[in-house]
């Protein structure tokens, strides 16, 4: 249905649309200011509490927002603290800034290939932020009723929240009180729940032993359960850790197992992941026709579905399978377009990756200023959300990089620096 929602009067309970809302709780609609003022008396507790927790979600979310987005020059890196100057942003992203036109211009070139219109000003959420904001209002208005089911899934919602903007650690923490309060309620279902957004948020911190507890955990709940949806996304994820552990052939038995539920019961969400499973495991084996054949695939169903997300996984697994077939050209293409849907989503906490992926592909090439180039963007990125362990090893690679292009062999002074940073010394 299109048009105005019809509500009810919060003093009279008349039904109507276009009906005048509380300016400070934004829940209870009114015929006009005589019945607003008429229900102050009674509504104003409700209002002040309401708003109080609204404030609060959107301060949260917004001091999120703020450690995820780059202030540094795009170019150069030097920020607006050393340059005293008053940064320049993109008009068309309003995402990167500069310390100068001259940068702004020098740039330009390798940021056009990224650039993706924007909001219409710089502190406007993003769809993924809004929708963390979002879950953490439900949670705080969900956790004053006292129900302990409902209020392990509002903090499993907003645990994948928090994933989908690369806060990893909140998304553990918020996943860990969501397994506490579903083990309270007796909910099996909210346990696998939990235990699944703990292990998305343990891969995001590189913790694969404890992502591997988390996902055989969720599986054996799912199983129990006898629900097949359940039971196929904890085989998409037991596959996942089992790849990144280099268990090549669990990960790809777990993999087809998912595929098989989510084509016996026409889950199209799940056929999409279990698809990129199965490719990126079969990637691993050299089995890359069949692998790029399931890829095709699931870029469709991403599509389909709007999943912008998967679509950025696709892209950077494409890449990585290119890479390998020596097709170099096809590879860096896959990856800006990663790029530049992870832009458009406002998925920061990936962007770093990404930059480090297209650097090393550059790198592959012999293009090493290139490759320095996105390097250094990859290093802004990591610093801004104060990944340390994603700025070791950035700034190791960029020695590396800079060693290619300074001297036919490596600088001993470069690989002594690379080292400290990565904490190898």
């Amino acid at each position: 249905m299109s048009g105005t929602p019809i509500v009810v009067c919060g003093h009279c309970a008349t039904p109507g649309k276009g009906l005048h809302r509380c300016g400070r709780c934004l829940k209870v609609w009114y015929c006009g200011p005589a019945c607003q003022r008429a229900a102050y008396a009674s509504h104003k507790g409700a209002c002040h509490e309401a708003a109080q927790i609204r404030t609060f979600a959107t301060k949260r979310v917004r001091d999120a927002v703020r450690g995820a987005r780059v202030r540094a020059c795009h170019r150069c890196s030097a920020s607006v603290r050393s340059t005293g100057a008053k940064p320049r942003r993109c008009s068309r992203c309003n995402d990167v800034r500069y310390c100068s036109r001259t940068c702004q211009k020098a740039d330009y070139r390798s940021h056009k290939t990224e650039c993706t219109p924007g909001p219409a000003t710089p502190d406007t959420l993003r769809p993924n932020e809004v929708g963390l904001g979002t879950e953490l209002d439900a949670m705080e208005i969900v956790s004053s009723t006292g129900d302990l089911g409902a209020t392990a899934l509002a903090a499993a919602r907003v645990s994948a929240a928090y994933i989908s903007v690369g806060q990893y650690a909140d998304a553990d923490g918020y996943a860990d009180m969501a397994l506490t309060m579903a083990h309270l309620a007796g909910d099996r279902a909210g346990e696998a729940i939990a235990w699944n957004n703990m292990c998305m948020a343990a891969i995001g911190l590189r913790q694969l032993d404890r992502a591997l507890h988390c996902a055989t955990e969720g599986y054996a709940i799912a199983d129990t359960l006898g629900d097949s949806h359940r039971l196929g996304i904890a085989c998409c994820t037991l596959a996942g850790v089992h790849r990144r552990l280099d268990q090549v052939a669990k990960a790809e038995t777990f993999a087809r197992k998912g595929l098989a539920i989510a084509t016996a019961t026409g889950d199209r969400p799940l056929e999409l992941r279990a698809c990129i499973c199965l490719a990126t495991a079969l990637a691993a084996t050299d089995m890359d026709t069949e692998g790029l054949e399931l890829y095709r695939r699931a870029l469709d169903i991403s599509r389909a579905l709007g999943d912008t997300g998967a679509e950025i996984e696709i892209y950077a697994n494409v890449a990585h399978i290119m890479r390998g077939l020596g097709e170099h050209d096809c590879a860096i293409a896959a990856l800006q377009r990663a790029v530049n849907v992870a832009h458009g989503m406002g998925s920061h906490g990936i962007l770093h990756t990404l930059y480090g992926s297209v650097a090393d592909q550059y790198h592959a090439m012999g293009r090493y200023t290139d490759a320095i180039q996105w390097h250094r963007r990859a290093l802004v990125v990591a610093g801004e959300l104060g990944d340390a362990r994603a700025i070791a090893v950035i700034s190791a690679d960029l020695c590396t990089s800079q060693c290619a292009q300074w001297a036919p062999r490596d600088c001993a002074d470069c690989w002594e620096e690379k080292w400290r940073r990565a904490g190898r010394t």
